[in-house]
């Protein structure tokens, strides 16, 4: 990925890690996943909103130089993973005047972390605002989305929602923005499943105010921007709200086939009454747990009951 212009004097300057196929060792990132990163040109000032992932600081720093950077004024980290925040420290001893925005957790974990000196961060609130010259960034807070200090920015001229964490996919493509495709919205559902889903309640607040804030475009830290943000609200709509399908997810581990016997024949029962049903047997590929393991967390968005099946072992 190298710069690509999302709006006018607004760019995208991430990296792409397409061979990525496992993400904080647990879910499966079969397409792989972006690093997103904006640099944002306003006629005084230019923000950078976040860093990247240490092993492609390379490619941020590159890009910047690329988008001809000669000096950063603000560096917004709207989350402290290393994936979002690992290579600030980089950018800030190639930008030694950057000024660190954080939220008061962000910065408490950018400082233990990563040892950013405090002196380096000012500390927003929300609905704060910076000026940057003709481009004026907002805060809100969305905490445990999925993390307690993520929050976003919005652009207001521009009407453009920087989301963090929340409404985005583990879906690296050559290009920024979103083509919708089946593919891409399945990953997205993977995403809120493996991160989102158990912050359920939290996640439907933070959906409601972006809903009513009405943005044009919504650029999530992960994956393509959604320019029509509509595609991926309704879902997320959905997603958390209550209504479930008519769907038991059945994940199962089989030693010599008996569980999976016992499986079958409750898959024809519960389709007899007009089930559907899904079987994910974890064991199937012992070296690829974690994909068999992802696609039943995805079934939880829409399973109406789970049932677990294993064997017993020692008794």
């Amino acid at each position: 990925m190298s710069v690509l212009a999302i709006s006018e004097q607004v760019f995208e300057v991430g990296a792409s890690h397409p061979d990525r196929k496992l993400f904080d060792c647990l879910m499966p990132t079969p397409h792989g996943t972006t690093y997103n990163s904006y640099l944002i040109f306003g006629s005084e000032k230019t923000a950078l909103i976040d860093a990247v992932d240490p092993e492609k600081t390379e490619v941020l720093l590159n890009n910047l130089e690329e988008a001809g950077v000669k000096r950063l004024d603000y560096l917004i980290n709207l989350h402290t993973e290393q994936d979002h925040a690992g290579s600030a420290e980089a950018v800030r001893c190639k930008y030694p005047e950057v000024e660190f925005i954080t939220n008061a957790k962000v910065k408490e974990l950018m400082h233990t972390h990563l040892h950013i000196p405090e002196d380096k961060m000012t500390v927003v609130t929300e609905n704060d605002t910076i000026e940057l010259g003709g481009k004026t960034l907002s805060f809100i807070m969305i905490p445990f989305a999925h993390w307690p200090d993520n929050y976003m920015v919005h652009l207001k001229e521009d009407n453009i929602l920087f989301s963090s964490d929340l409404f985005g996919s583990h879906y690296a493509t050559s290009k920024a923005f979103s083509t919708s495709s089946a593919e891409q919205r399945l990953a997205a559902k993977n995403y809120f499943a493996e991160i989102m889903l158990p912050y359920r309640s939290h996640v439907a607040k933070h959906v409601k105010r972006v809903r009513e804030l009405a943005p044009k475009m919504i650029a999530p830290s992960h994956g393509p921007v959604w320019y029509d943000p509509d595609i991926i609200l309704r879902r997320y709509e959905r997603w958390t709200g209550d209504g479930v399908k008519n769907l038991v997810a059945i994940p199962y581990v089989s030693m010599h086939d008996s569980t999976k016997v016992m499986v079958e024949r409750l898959t024809v029962k519960l389709s007899e009454q007009g089930l559907s049903v899904v079987c994910r047997n974890l064991g199937a590929e012992p070296d690829s747990l974690s994909l068999e393991t992802g696609h039943f967390i995805t079934d939880l968005v829409d399973a109406a009951a789970v049932v677990m099946a294993t064997p017993t072992v020692i008794g």
